[in-house]
């Protein structure tokens, strides 16, 4: 039992650090490089979509870790373009296409 419990914690801990560590490399490849504040704001978004899928141990204790890593990549590219959508349809809204606040 200790084994699995470990093995679920490992699996855990490497979707965590999948998800705050891509959207920090993301951000470092863009031209005009984003300040640090949102870069770690991606990182911490990204990183709360990785580990959402491990909620489904509640339901069942017996998943795969393997499958849980799949599952929390699919669920953190989709929460993240999902929220990006999201965010860029509320600016549009507040403050128009030019971004300014007139």
């Amino acid at each position: 039992m200790p084994e699995k419990a470990l093995s679920l914690l490992d699996a855990l801990l490497i979707a965590l650090g999948l998800g705050l560590t891509v959207p920090v490399a993301r951000g470092l490849l863009q031209v005009p490089l984003p300040r640090w504040q949102v870069l770690l704001g991606r990182a911490l978004l990204n990183g709360i979509f990785t580990v959402t899928p491990f909620s489904a141990l509640v339901w069942w204790p017996d998943a795969n870790p393997y499958a849980l890593v799949g599952a929390s990549g699919f669920c953190a590219r989709l929460g993240w373009d999902g929220f990006n959508s999201w965010a860029e349809r509320y600016l549009e809204k507040r403050y128009g296409k030019g971004g300014t606040n007139d």
